[in-house]
């Protein structure tokens, strides 16, 4: 008897859908922190050139002509803008790349004897099978703004698995699977006051 543990995104969708779909929700990611720091840069650019051409029509009215108080124009800061957004544009699809490199679950689930992950490694999909009777189970939790509540699942010699706990409707499996890490969550969660969960 299977008990499912945890679905991912586009779960019956193909291995290529599912890596276009990690590799724009990472550009999307990685595009929005690139172009608030490129604003940011490139106001600061801005106004240096402001401030170096004021310093120079001072500089020209006091002391020489303009022609001999160019030298305090940044004339290389459109280029360096330009530079600098090509740069932010290929990083952001470079770090894409990479992170949509990484193992994409189409479904975790457990029978007697195994806890199996299926899902696809960049373009192949894969199966990797974990030993019910090797593995340990450890309730991990973090709370501030990037909070989580998640059951990890290790074995020696294998990479560790994590199910995302909140909202998840697989709890009753997952309390049948891990009765004492998921007790723990039960307790952390009583512990600051709030509902339990419906099983």
């Amino acid at each position: 008897m299977e008990m499912t543990l945890s679905d991912g995104a586009l779960a019956s969708y193909s291995c290529g859908v599912r890596f276009l779909d990690a590799y724009l929700a990472a550009a999307l990611f990685c595009g929005t922190g690139a172009a608030v720091l490129f604003l940011i840069l490139n106001g600061f650019l801005t106004v240096m050139e402001r401030t170096a051409q004021e310093k120079a029509v001072r500089y020209a009215q006091y002391s020489f002509s303009s022609e001999n108080a160019a030298f305090l124009h940044y004339p290389m800061t459109r280029t360096t803008t330009r530079v600098l957004l090509g740069i932010a544009v290929a990083g952001v699809l470079l770090i894409s790349f990479v992170l949509s490199l990484s193992p994409l679950r189409a479904r975790l689930f457990a029978t007697e004897t195994s806890i199996i992950e299926t899902g696809c490694h960049v373009l192949k999909p894969y199966r990797e099978v974990f030993d019910r009777n090797l593995v340990e189970f450890q309730y991990q939790y973090g709370r501030g703004k990037g909070g989580f509540d998640a059951l990890e699942i290790s074995q020696t010699g294998k990479r560790s698995l994590s199910v995302d706990l909140r909202g998840s409707p697989y709890l009753k499996n997952l309390v049948a699977l891990a009765p004492e890490a998921m007790n723990r969550y039960f307790d952390e969660l009583k512990a600051e006051g709030k509902a339990l969960p419906q099983l």
